[in-house]
């Protein structure tokens, strides 16, 4: 349902009219019947240095609707069904008048376009106290699109990204979240959110309603706070977030004023699949590279355990040239956009290193027959995270602790690295969940 908002001198001039009319409200009577039609347009929200809305003067609304019941044409009742969409003023004690009075006035109107939102109104509730949960359980449990669905209950254009179709979808991301908090197994409700969440007419991919960008990350974040859904609806969470809001690591706009247990959520998903990711490469480049260290199975375990326990803060991958190349091509997760490790000074072109952070210190661990490295907290020449491009010399100079991996068999290194650590942390993982299983 489309209706024409009139230009800005013209609702100006239906503004001072009505702003008139407040000191005698019954002068609403004689006011031209253009100002009639324009007032939805300047009734529902504060103009210029008001602090309330029009209609917030009891006595005004009641000579407009009055006014409206006895006079006016369909084109004034869609108007005003359509600016009430529009604006949907929940917020003020007004709102009830007018949607009672809506809900008599398209029901009662022979006008077409009256009609129309009559229709509407009888399949959705447009006008009923419980229309936004009407609404919200037909999108989210149809099959169609969306928009197209939007658009059958008179929400089409701008409709579809305000007022009452706004309500309803907060109304949606509220039972989303509940149902992620409750662990329900069921994945339609969280697909049906996000296919909500999508602007339809943008090719970008846009939000559909960019200002609700922080309830949405937190309703499909924190509920898993303390603990990850199952791998498919992570998959699923992750990978939105990940195309409309960028990595929080490395794009911060669409991530800010977002909850911090909620990002960090995002954060501790994006280490878990860098590790993956990581250790995958190595498995690739071990089935045919002979300089591939043959002890990568222990150093994957070692560090598992300290991801499964919670402890690794923060985690970061560089790509040799060759590495990156090929990494690209078979990893799943390198829309994360890796950082590439410039060969030379010992550094080949298919070498990769891993960063970590654990208990503030920087450990860094090569894919070759490379030490490991640890930076304590206060050394700031510790290498930097989340960075496009390193050199071999950001990653290995002034450790404070390093040694090679020796004895992988019997746990030699394995008991050397992890006592640095429990030392400088108090972090503690018993020796067995250090090996392979």
């Amino acid at each position: 349902m489309k209706v024409q908002e009139p230009d800005t001198y013209s609702l100006e001039k239906t503004y001072r009219a009505f702003k008139a009319a407040t000191r005698s409200p019954d002068s609403v009577t004689h006011l031209a019947s253009k100002h009639i039609r324009r007032a939805p347009w300047i009734l529902f929200q504060p103009q210029e240095e008001d602090v309330q809305p029009l209609a917030a003067n009891p006595q005004l609304l009641n000579a407009y609707l009055k006014r409206v019941r006895e006079s006016a044409t369909g084109s004034t009742i869609s108007t005003l069904a359509y600016c009430f969409l529009y604006f949907y003023p929940t917020e003020y004690p007004f709102f009830e008048a007018v949607r009672q009075a809506l809900q008599e006035l398209v029901n009662g109107s022979r006008s077409p376009q009256a009609r129309r939102f009559s229709q509407c109104d009888n399949q959705v509730g447009l006008f009923d106290q419980q229309g936004p949960h009407i609404l919200a359980d037909q999108v989210m449990e149809t099959d169609r699109s969306s928009g197209a669905v939007l658009a059958d209950f008179c929400l089409a254009g701008a409709l579809s990204t305000h007022g009452f179709a706004r309500h309803s979808y907060t109304l949606a991301v509220s039972q989303v979240h509940a149902h992620l908090a409750n662990q329900n197994a069921e994945a339609r409700p969280l697909e049906q959110l996000i296919a909500w969440s999508m602007d339809e007419s943008d090719e970008k991919g846009a939000l559909r309603f960019p200002a609700l960008r922080t309830e949405l990350a937190e309703a499909l974040l924190l509920p898993f706070a303390q603990a990850n859904p199952r791998p498919e609806i992570q998959q699923s969470i992750k990978g939105f977030f990940l195309d409309h809001y960028g990595d929080p690591r490395l794009s911060k706009p669409m991530w800010q004023g977002v909850d911090r247990d909620a990002v960090a959520v995002m954060y501790r998903w994006l280490v878990q699949s860098t590790l993956e990711d990581f250790f995958r490469f190595l498995d690739h480049v071990a089935s045919f590279d002979r300089e591939a260290d043959r002890h990568w199975t222990y150093r994957r375990a070692f560090w598992t355990a300290y991801f499964e326990a919670g402890l690794i803060e923060e985690a970061w991958v560089a790509f040799g040239p060759d590495a990156w190349r090929e990494a690209k091509r078979r990893l799943k997760d390198m829309g994360q956009d890796y950082a590439e490790l410039q060969a030379g000074s010992n550094v080949k072109a298919n070498h990769a290193v891993l960063l970590l952070r654990i208990g503030g210190m920087v450990v860094t661990e090569w894919s070759h027959m490379g030490k490991y490295r640890v930076w304590h907290a206060e050394n700031n020449q510790a290498p930097r995270f989340y960075q496009r491009q390193y050199r071999r010399n950001q990653l290995v100079g002034n450790p404070d602790f390093e040694g090679s991996h020796q004895g992988s068999e019997s746990g030699g290194w394995q008991r050397n690295l992890s006592s640095h650590i429990r030392q400088q942390t108090g972090f503690s993982i018993p020796f067995r969940e250090l090996m392979p299983r």
